[in-house]
């Protein structure tokens, strides 16, 4: 049968289960050439688990993407009769591929209408379960042909699950994240925290869907910080959503802050995982506790220090990003990422153990029975069956009843297949689902329900699945193929990050500057960004020009031609602060042409907040001329340059002032020699005139 994938209902299986070895990842039942085409799907009821006194009821759905009409035609049912023994043969059917087993025998026929261009249609057909003509429990293939004039237009398949008991049920635990669109900062403000903690906002319906289930939650600390640095004005909701989350009974882990990437920051050249440095920015005291002013004083003492209250101790870093997780030290990477060299580095940071895709190792052993924890090394894991992921996510995002009965189908007969290979006294598995399954997915409550309802699937903790094995399996990793592009974005992130410490040692608290960057960095390499690559561009290019902008707050002033009539004197030289707290910074001046001498190498200014200062720098002229003067910032004697250097033309008139004093004295001794003279002159006529 000729296959076309498609996309979103029914995920391929991979085979087995978490005791399985690493296969490709899922894909769709739903059945198409190319987009723009004609696509079909299958969706049988009972999560294809007919029993003898029942119809297999399929639901099929033929959309019509192409601009011609579809001309009647009608519709095969077929099945292979020889059940699947392997859960790469599954994943092989599933997927179309060019070996997998074929479903030749045909046990229904329908008729259909001409389907016009651009439309959809639903087609029926009930199957008596004694046409299925399967010989034993198992599970078996089941596909579906659209046919005209004996040409096949489209097709679809699944499986069906002819089981009714299971000798060793398999214990199924999931790990799911509780996390927040890519757009949001790294600190969440009190009316975005109110609409995602009320009734049926983003948080709430993430941890109604998980509360209380044995699925493990990764918890994002931001979310926590985000509620407790309100203090006293954190939204009733928030502070009511905190105290579910902290009274669930369900398996908790800490994800990175604002689930951050932990890998590519390693790549692209950090010496260990980003974390925040400080949450003191974000901080009002008078937003926390205060002493009761109505309380009685029992001394004169205390009377006086209610007059000067002391300002109330606030929370500590610790403290707000606190929680008594189950495995406060594990690691949750994205898949396909991880290499040697980042696998150590996770690991000399303290994370143990890391959480990784079966896609991203192979463990040795015996496949079906390997369970989740294994070993690399003294690296310690818990393995992911991607299949079982892949298929659990499409259930729980399914948009329609039938695309959620066609995605149960495979997962059901996944998880049917796998607990009947497996081996050993307590068969385990672990799926875990996307970092994004919050914005689409709000089936997880109802999948988990009829998945832990099978005959052969029991739910599992994580606590369990990891200790279900005598022996963990040796692994040995997969390497990522480094995506260089992105790499090398995140390198230019942190260069902008590095230079802007750089620049905060001239403020007087450094880390109210840095740390809100260090967040909204955290909060930009958030694995939530990975499905949307341009906003994720977008957005990397708003922070560096926001970190230009910064580095630029702190610059001298344009200034016109200074004038130096004397041998020395002292240069102006204005500098503006438009940060919001104190700076201090060193002048220089480099005259590039020897006519002036400057005597003060480095002038230290302080400059207030967005004011503006002026250093005044003493200088020796040396000759007459116009001297080009060279002018820079500093944060420490010849430290690094703060903001763009920039130059002043300066007139210097070497002796000036030296010629006009002689000149002024030569002036008043011929004044004063002058009345001399002539007082004498007087003197001499009045004797003449009294002789």
């Amino acid at each position: 049968m000729t296959v076309k994938p498609v996309g979103a209902v029914i995920a391929l299986l991979l085979g087995l289960t978490g005791m399985t070895a690493a296969l490709p990842a899922a894909q769709a039942s739903t059945i198409t050439s190319e987009p723009g085409v004609v696509s079909m799907t299958v969706a049988p009821d009972s999560f294809g688990m007919p029993v003898d006194a029942d119809n297999l009821h399929l639901t099929m759905s033929i959309s019509n993407g192409s601009s011609s009409i579809i001309e009647a035609g009608v519709i095969n049912t077929e099945v292979n009769r020889s059940r699947f023994t392997a859960p790469a043969a599954l994943e092989e059917w599933l997927a179309s591929s060019d070996d997998s087993v074929t479903a030749d025998d045909v046990i229904a026929q329908t008729a259909t209408t001409p389907i016009a261009a651009g439309e959809t249609r639903i087609v029926t057909v009930d199957v008596p379960t004694a046409d299925l003509g399967f010989a034993e429990e198992g599970v078996y293939a089941l596909g579906v042909e659209l046919t005209h004039n004996s040409e096949v237009v489209a097709d679809a398949r699944t499986a069906v699950s002819w089981k009714t008991t299971a000798a060793t049920p398999l214990h199924v635990a999931v790990a799911a994240p509780l996390t927040l669109p890519a757009d949001t900062p790294g600190l969440i403000d009190a009316a975005t925290l109110t609409e995602y903690t009320a009734r049926g906002g983003l948080l709430s319906e993430q941890l109604d869907a998980m509360i209380g289930s044995p699925v493990a939650i990764g918890i994002d600390p931001r979310i926590l910080a985000s509620i407790r640095v309100l203090g006293t004005t954190a939204p009733p909701s928030a502070l009511e959503w905190l105290d579910r989350l902290r009274t669930a009974p369900n398996t908790t882990f800490p994800l990175a802050y604002a689930d951050s990437d932990l890998v590519i920051a390693l790549q692209a050249g950090a010496a260990a995982p980003l974390a925040p440095t400080s949450f003191d920015f974000a901080l009002d005291p008078n937003i926390f506790a205060t002493p009761d002013p109505t309380a009685t004083p029992t001394s004169p003492t205390e009377s006086a220090e209610d007059d000067d209250p002391q300002t109330p101790p606030l929370p500590t870093f610790e403290e707000l990003t606190a929680w008594d997780y189950t495995y406060p030290t594990l690691a949750w990477p994205a898949d396909n990422t991880l290499t040697t060299d980042s696998l150590a580095s996770l690991g000399a940071a303290g994370y143990t153990p890391t959480l990784v895709s079966s896609d991203d190792v192979t463990r040795t052993g015996d496949a079906e029975t390997s369970g989740v924890a294994a070993s690399l090394g003294e690296s310690d894991l818990a393995v992911a069956d991607s299949s079982l992921s892949q298929l659990l996510q499409n259930a729980v995002e399914a948009s329609s009843t039938a695309e959620w009965n066609g995605a149960m189908a495979q997962l059901t007969a996944t998880v049917a297949l796998a607990s009947e290979v497996s081996t050993g006294a307590q068969p385990t598995i672990l799926a875990t689902l996307d970092r994004d399954w919050s914005e689409t997915g709000y089936r997880l409550e109802q999948t988990m329900t009829e998945l832990n309802s099978l005959p052969w699937a029991t739910e599992a903790s994580l606590p369990l699945a990891l200790g279900a094995q005598a022996q963990p399996a040796a692994a040995t990793l997969v390497e990522a193929t480094p995506d260089q592009a992105r790499i090398d974005t995140v390198a230019g992130l942190l260069a902008a990050e590095d230079a802007e410490a750089r620049f905060a040692v001239i403020v007087e608290d450094p880390l109210a500057l840095t740390a809100e960057r260090r967040l909204d960095l955290l909060a930009l390499l958030s694995n939530a960004w990975s499905a949307d690559g341009e906003g994720w561009a977008t957005a990397t290019s708003a922070f560096l020009t926001e970190s230009t902008e910064m580095r630029s707050a702190v610059q001298i002033a344009p200034s016109s031609t200074l004038q130096l009539p004397a041998d020395r004197g002292s240069l102006p030289v204005t500098v503006v602060n438009n940060l919001s707290q104190p700076v201090t910074v060193y002048v220089q001046l480099r005259p590039r042409t020897p006519v002036l001498s400057v005597e003060d190498s480095f002038v230290e200014l302080t400059v207030e907040p967005e004011s503006s200062g002026r250093a005044r720098i003493a200088v020796r002229s040396l000759s007459n001329g116009e001297v080009q003067l060279g002018v820079t910032l500093s944060d420490q004697p010849g430290g690094n340059q703060i903001g763009e250097a920039t130059t002043v033309s300066l007139n210097v008139h070497a002796g000036w002032e030296t010629a006009g004093t002689i000149a002024f004295g030569a002036f008043v001794v011929i004044i004063f020699g002058a009345g001399i003279v002539r007082t004498i002159r007087k003197r001499r006529r009045a004797l003449r005139s009294a002789e």
